[in-house]
């Protein structure tokens, strides 16, 4: 919605990975991969916190 925000504000992972990738004329495959798996990481972690939390509220 705002485009990123004032000078990349509000850019999330998935549009700066997007944006390093395909963004560009002179496209940076390497910084964008290792956003995506940085994006991949966290995703992770916050859903193995996720299933810890459940498990531990269902006992």
């Amino acid at each position: 919605m705002t485009r990123g925000g004032p000078t990349d504000a509000s850019t999330t992972f998935a549009t700066w990975s997007y944006r390093l990738s395909f963004g560009n004329l002179l496209p940076q495959f390497g910084p964008g991969a290792a956003v995506g798996n940085l994006l991949i990481v966290m995703a992770l972690i916050f859903g193995l916190l996720y299933v810890r939390t459940q498990r531990r509220s269902l006992s």
